[in-house]
Order: structure tokens, then C-alpha cells, then sequence
């Protein structure tokens, strides 16, 4: 009987031996293939993610050109010079955690690509995106984050979190959103032209004035810092659906917010502190629709060093807020309603408004100019 058992006892062990050697052989036939050598070198037109492996200067012909989609380029924490990333009509690409240095565009990105940098400083490189809905993403912390520059037009989306900001970044025919959150931007300028839905909040724009142009419509501008620039802030031929420009503070510009040739614009409780020449000068010549009132603003100690500008009737500009507003069409005059606007220490009067182009909607303090004018009390 014993060895019975064990004969038995052995037969199972190698006929348990043997379908383990059949599960192993049917894994290993089943597997994935090893992952490919994920070398990068200059001028690699990459289909895989890849990750470097060392710093990689290239001299010439050295861009990276993804031709696949969701492809990520890790640069693990090194330095890539002399290439950028080129990728044309592909998405879902991701580059990050490293630097891009020594050639004139870090990213160019086509045809309705898609495309995240996150955590990548672009050293003296721009971004540079064109075309059919192409979408562009520049993310990060403040300090891991750097772009030198943005180019993107014709139908672009354009986002930027977190970033530190220098040179110029335009974006022109957008019609897609554009978010500019969270960012330092110095040395440089925002400019945007008919991209509607714009988002630009919780920034600091330090020698950086932003110019809102050309039909941009539902743009917001809340939160944010803007200091150190001749206007800070334009706003020209803005036309239907509001531009709102709210909670900001305005700061050590010659002058902190100009308005020209607008219908919808909402500016509601900024602040505007020690510009030179004035918080607020509105030149208007189009007629209202749907106007929303300056409200709720304050204005402390501006018009103190005045640049010697002057509105189209010759009068000077100084103080809190100077309007001009002449409709282009004599039958439909467009005064501009302004309500609870308060100051203190402006040099000239908190509010410059001729009779006839303001509607006075109660509650501003300070002195107002020129008088007398039966359309605006300032107590």
C-alpha cells in the first residue's frame, strides 16, 4: 500500500510539473513583445513614447517629429538643445520635465495637432502653432514652467497654468478658447486678436501690457495684477458680448486701463493705484448696445506724473477716469452710465466726463470735471 501511494503521489507531481510547464510556455507565447530600444537621437521621427536617457545636443536638422498619436517624449530632467518637437495633424502628445534650449521654436505644432508641455522650460524658445483647431497646452509650476515666447493663429486653442512667462505671446483668430491662469508674465506682451473666450485670471503681468483687439469676444479678465507698463490693459473695436474686467488691480502704469471704439464692455470693482496718467481714459466713438456701467471702481492717487496725452478734442488726460465718447452716428449718442466709483490723492478729478456722455448712476465720490455738468454728481 505504501508504495502504491507513492507511485501514485509521484505521478501526480509530474503531471503537475508538466501543466505548469505548459501555463509557463502558453504566458511566455502570449506576452508582449520586449519594449523597442527607446534611443533618441537627432532628427528621430518617433511613433513610441521615449524617455532620454542623458542630456542631447544636436547641431543641425535635429528636431523631434512625432508621427503617431498620444506619443510622450520624457526628458527626465534633461536638456535638450538645438531641437524642438515639430508634430503636424497628430494628438495626445505629451512632453515633459526637462529643458528645450538653443533653437528658435521649442514647439511647432500643425494641422490640428494637440499637444502638453508639462514641466518643460522652453530657454529662449517659442511656441509656434498654426491651423485647424490645433491645441496647444503649457503647463507646470512656476518654476518648471518657462516659455519665451507664443505665436498661434488661425483657429487655435491656447492654454497656459502655471507658468512663468517672457516675450510676446499672440494669439490671432482663435475662436477656440484661450486660458491664460495662474502665470508670472514680465518683459513682454499679450496680444489678442478675435479669439473669443478668453479666459485670463489670477496673473501677475509685470512690463507685460495686454491688448484685447479685433472683435475677441466673452473675454474674462479677473484676478489679476498689471503693473509696470504704459496702458496695462486696451481694449479696442470690442464689439458685442461683454469683455468683463473685474477684481484686477492696476499699479505703477502711466495708464492703467484704455478703452477705444467699443459697445459691450463690464468693468466693475478694480483697483487703480498710482498710475502715472490716469486709472482709466475711454475713447469711444461707436454707439451703444447693451452697455454695461463702470462700477464700484477705486481709484487712489493717480494722474500724478502725467504723460501729456490728450483725447481727440485736444483735452488732457489726468486723474481717476477720463471719458470721451462721441457716437460716429450723430442720432445715437452713447453716454456711459458710471455708478459708485470712489477715490482719494489723485492728482487730477476722479472723474473727466463732458454733459451729454455719461449717465450718472449714483453713488461716485470725488471730485468730478469739467464743470458745470448736469449729467454726473460727484459727492
Amino acid at each position: 500500500m505504501t508504495v502504491n501511494h507513492t507511485v501514485k503521489t509521484g505521478r501526480r507531481l509530474r503531471t503537475t510539473a508538466a501543466t505548469l510547464v505548459l501555463v509557463l510556455l502558453t504566458a511566455l507565447a502570449t506576452a508582449p513583445p520586449a519594449l523597442a530600444d527607446t534611443t533618441v537621437n537627432c532628427g528621430d521621427t518617433l511613433t513610441t513614447d521615449v524617455t532620454l536617457t542623458a542630456d542631447l545636443t544636436c547641431s543641425s536638422h535635429g528636431s523631434l517629429t512625432i508621427d503617431a498619436d498620444n506619443v510622450t517624449v520624457d526628458l527626465a530632467g534633461h536638456t535638450l538643445t538645438g531641437a524642438g518637437v515639430y508634430i503636424d495633424g497628430h494628438v495626445g502628445l505629451t512632453v515633459k520635465n526637462g529643458t528645450i534650449t538653443g533653437i528658435s521654436n521649442g514647439l511647432h505644432a500643425t494641422g490640428g495637432a494637440s499637444a502638453t508641455f508639462s514641466g518643460v522650460r522652453l530657454v529662449g524658445a517659442k511656441v509656434l502653432a498654426r491651423g485647424n483647431r490645433t491645441l496647444v497646452a503649457i503647463k507646470g509650476t512656476l518654476r518648471t514652467c518657462l516659455v519665451e515666447g507664443v505665436s498661434a493663429a488661425k483657429y487655435i486653442g491656447l492654454t497656459i497654468d502655471n507658468c512663468t512667462v517672457h516675450g510676446d505671446v499672440s494669439t490671432f483668430d482663435g475662436y477656440t478658447p484661450l486660458a491664460v491662469r495662474s502665470s508670472i508674465l514680465t518683459n513682454g506682451s499679450l496680444n489678442i486678436a478675435a479669439a473669443n473666450n478668453g479666459v485670463i485670471t489670477g496673473n501677475v503681468f509685470d512690463n507685460f501690457p495686454v491688448r484685447v483687439i479685433a472683435l475677441s469676444r466673452n473675454t474674462l479678465l479677473r484676478n489679476n495684477v498689471f503693473k509696470n507698463a504704459g496702458t496695462a490693459l486696451e481694449l479696442d473695436y470690442v464689439d458685442r458680448r461683454a469683455i468683463t474686467v473685474e477684481y484686477n488691480v492696476f499699479s505703477g502704469n502711466s495708464i492703467g486701463l484704455g478703452i477705444q471704439r467699443f459697445n459691450d464692455i463690464d468693468v466693475k470693482r478694480n483697483l487703480f493705484a498710482g498710475n502715472r496718467t490716469a486709472g482709466i481714459f475711454m475713447n469711444n466713438n461707436l454707439p451703444p448696445r447693451n452697455l454695461y456701467p463702470i462700477a464700484e471702481n477705486v481709484f487712489l492717487n493717480n494722474g500724478r506724473d502725467p504723460s501729456g496725452v490728450t483725447d481727440q478734442e485736444g483735452n488732457p488726460v489726468q486723474g481717476g477716469i477720463h471719458i470721451r465718447s462721441l457716437s460716429a452716428v450723430p442720432d445715437r449718442p452713447n453716454p456711459i452710465t458710471l455708478t459708485r466709483n470712489t477715490g482719494a490723492g489723485n492728482a487730477g478729478p476722479l472723474i473727466w466726463a463732458p454733459p451729454g456722455q455719461v449717465i450718472d448712476g449714483g453713488g461716485n465720490k470725488g471730485p468730478c470735471a469739467p464743470q458745470p455738468n448736469p449729467d454726473l454728481t460727484c459727492t
